[in-house]
């Protein structure tokens, strides 16, 4: 397969290309960065020095699109929204955002959390990418919106407790590392402030509880169902940590047969 990476010079771009790098079936990578613009691809991800010699590329997105079996598109958010149909254009096999430009599909959902989206008639071409969940449904898909870091890990504490059918409003604690603010250092992701720290941000509403009030209005059923996702910054670097809590109705009582009994056979 030959496969472009859009926006590759950070930290989603350096993991994907390490991953298609080892990938038996990819037989080209293309990386493209306007800003890193004919710099080594080592200079920006040290750990691919022995992996690849390879440069960024300037090229167009149409440019680096053609003749792809498939494109990852690691931008900055909105960026996804306002190239999309130049990369449909090229025609490639498959395309994938890693943004959160197409993952809800509520135009009017999408808008109470990020603003007014930059190009709503593309939002019905993505299928949602949650693959432990979706699986085989999402063969044959041309283009596909990967899920957010948080979203990820809700939805896969939420989606038992769903197929229980429990009628609850979920609270979510999670715990992030700083990988997941992105490349460019801000204040809150420097380390002397996140070191032997841990923080709430976002409180009152952070842009992920999006995709997952989608999906759990979708599997509960209820157009009003309700959770609140509570976002905290940690003193790592990779990955999630989450916690679920909920009351269970007075009417229901977990045993054998529960949804931590039998999770392993629902993703």
């Amino acid at each position: 397969m030959k496969v472009a990476v859009l926006g590759a010079a950070g930290y989603a771009g350096g993991e994907l290309l390490r991953l298609l790098h080892g990938h038996p079936e990819v037989t080209e990578v293309f990386a493209t960065s306007r800003s890193q613009a004919g710099k080594s691809v080592a200079e920006a991800h040290p750990a691919l020095a022995t992996v690849t010699d390879a440069r960024f590329a300037g090229a167009s997105p149409s440019e680096a699109a053609r003749g792809c079996d498939v494109v990852f598109l690691c931008l900055e958010h909105g960026e996804s929204s306002r190239l999309a149909a130049e990369v449909f254009e090229a025609d490639p096999g498959l395309v994938v955002d890693l943004a959160a430009d197409f993952r809800v599909r509520d135009p009017e959902l999408y808008r109470q959390h990020y603003g007014p989206h930059a190009a709503p008639h593309l939002l019905e071409r993505f299928s949602y990418g949650l693959a432990d969940i979706a699986g085989a449904a999402l063969h044959g898909a041309r283009a596909i919106a990967a899920p957010g870091c948080f979203a990820t890990a809700a939805q896969l504490a939420l989606y038992p407790l769903a197929r229980a059918g429990l009628d609850i409003a979920p609270a979510l604690f999670a715990v992030t590392g700083s990988s997941g603010a992105g490349v460019q250092p801000r204040a809150t992701t420097h380390h002397p402030m996140r070191a032997n720290n841990l923080f709430a941000y976002s409180v009152l509403g952070h842009r992920h509880e999006a995709e997952v009030l989608q999906a759990w209005r979708e599997w509960s059923g209820r157009s009003d169902a309700t959770l609140r996702l509570m976002t905290h910054s940690g003193p790592f670097v990779r990955g999630i940590y989450l916690t679920l809590h909920a009351y269970l109705p007075r009417n229901r009582a977990l045993g054998s047969s529960a949804p931590g009994a039998s999770a392993s056979a629902w993703y």
